[in-house]
């Protein structure tokens, strides 16, 4: 879905940003087996360094999950979110429950892959007018998914402020 839509899919739409393609690419190649999700240990930042900025990993925390921020890249970990490494994103948004793409974060919690482009949907981002966002599973054990590998890219920035 594209225009701040999301969704919980299985693919990566066509028109979505060649570096979003990439990192799905590359998530899809470390796959241990057919039918099996990647875990944190098959990737390597290493194999993608142009992207890693981009990159955000949550750890998917009990039933029902929370979403612990484990690594922000250094093209995201700016305003609100920085300094946000090893907190739970509802403490960082406050409003979290009731945001409108917290169905992604649950889907992709139970192996889904979610990708959307439009407006950011927490208010804490308003330095950012448009993103696209691809978040994919990661399991342990190939199947029961406990982290997410997330990239984000900001596609337009909101114009800065005047201080008065």
């Amino acid at each position: 879905m594209t225009d701040g839509g999301e969704a919980a899919l299985d693919h990566v739409p066509a028109d979505a940003d060649p570096r979003v393609r990439a990192f799905h690419d590359h998530w899809r190649s470390l796959s241990p087996g057919p039918g099996l999700l990647p875990a944190r240990r098959h990737f390597d930042p290493t194999a993608i360094p142009d992207l890693m900025p981009n990159i955000w990993l949550l750890d998917i925390v009990g039933d029902p999950p929370r979403f612990r921020y484990r690594l922000i890249g250094t093209a995201l970990d700016t305003g609100p979110l920085a300094g946000s490494t090893g907190r739970f994103m509802d403490e960082v948004s406050p409003d979290f429950a009731a945001n409108r793409t917290l169905p992604d974060y649950h889907a992709v919690a139970k192996g889904a892959i979610s990708w959307r482009r439009g407006a950011p949907a927490f208010s804490f981002m308003e330095m950012w007018r448009v993103i696209e966002r691809l978040m994919l599973p990661l399991a342990e054990d190939g199947k029961t998914p406990d982290m997410m590998l997330n990239f984000t890219l900001v596609l337009e920035r909101a114009p800065p402020r005047p201080d008065f």
